[in-house]
């Protein structure tokens, strides 16, 4: 959103809106994952207002899977430096999900803030 000087205020960027699976927004939680496994967790639980279903953590694995592998070739005109980082972020990613074995990610807590 902008405010122009005389004070309107517009939308803009809408060039590439689309839609899709809301559950995919949740691909780049390995950035909270890695530095709170509570926040994470937390983020999850708010969204689903308690744990999410096995089937978001199977379409999660899948995000996240695809998302890191593509982030190590967009690091690339940055430098080493984020290289190694998407790099470390692969790692993380494989032991959180038992090498694509288990959907539930070990960062996830689940019996953090949820009721019963």
């Amino acid at each position: 959103m902008i405010i122009s000087p005389e004070r309107t205020l517009s939308i803009i960027d809408f060039n590439r809106a689309d839609f899709g699976d809301p559950w995919e927004e949740f691909n780049r939680i390995v950035f909270s994952a890695s530095v709170s496994q509570h926040f994470a967790t937390g983020q999850l639980n708010g969204y689903f207002g308690g744990r999410p279903p096995v089937e978001f953590f199977r379409l999660l694995a899948f995000y996240i899977a695809s998302n890191t592998l593509s982030s190590i070739y967009w690091a690339i005109p940055f430098g080493q430096s984020e290289i190694n980082t998407m790099l470390q972020q692969s790692q993380d990613v494989l032991m959180w999900f038992a090498n694509m074995n288990n959907p539930v990610p070990t960062w996830y807590l689940k019996d953090f803030g949820v009721n019963g």
